[in-house]
């Protein structure tokens, strides 16, 4: 069943990523497209070489390309063509946790996964499973935390489990990248 459900996971993200829909009524393929990245290090942040990078904020204004960036890493992704090591990668964008968090008050992390994506009711995420997160418009949501999770399935808001997972209490072995207007980055804990 593990197998079943990545692979079947994996081909939804390649049908979902495939067109970049810039314009109405076009389709262009998102592997057509040229991306330039350009990754720069804060200045005062720090990387200890024996833990490796676990959070990366990318942050920009509008239109800056930080949600196709993402879009073609999922989709490379996909395709099995970069990051093969992943077991799951979950694009979770902030405005769609909006519009869970007007309609739930608590969740779980796995039942708000199964709110996010189609199809994961059989999902069964592992300690030794190699998850990405990526949370995406973070401008659109405002961060709380109250409550500290460890565990995936124990209910809480909505903003409680992404500040947990950002903070590392829930997931700690997940990687997490964050994309931001510059002025909402502040939001994320230290």
């Amino acid at each position: 069943m593990y197998i079943k459900v990545s692979e079947m996971f994996k081909q939804r993200l390649k049908d979902e990523f495939q067109y970049l829909n810039e314009k109405p009524g076009e389709r262009q393929k998102l592997n057509d497209v040229f991306i330039e990245r350009h990754i720069t290090e804060k200045p005062d942040s720090h990387i200890s070489d024996k833990r490796g990078i676990r959070t990366v904020l990318m942050k920009g204004e509008a239109g800056t390309g930080k949600t196709v960036t993402v879009q073609k890493f999922i989709l490379d992704w996909a395709e099995e063509k970069s990051n093969t090591h992943i077991n799951y990668i979950f694009l979770i964008p902030f405005q769609k946790l909006n519009i869970i968090r007007e309609t739930v008050t608590e969740c779980s992390f796995i039942q708000l996964l199964q709110r996010c994506f189609e199809n994961t009711e059989h999902l069964i995420l592992h300690d030794s499973d190699r998850i990405m997160l990526i949370l995406d418009g973070l401008n659109e949501f405002k961060l709380q935390n109250t409550k500290r999770i460890t565990d995936l399935n124990d209910p809480a808001s909505v903003s409680d489990l992404l500040t947990n997972l950002i903070m590392g209490n829930l997931l700690p072995n997940a990687q997490i990248w964050i994309t931001s207007r510059p002025a909402a980055a502040n939001q994320i804990p230290a």
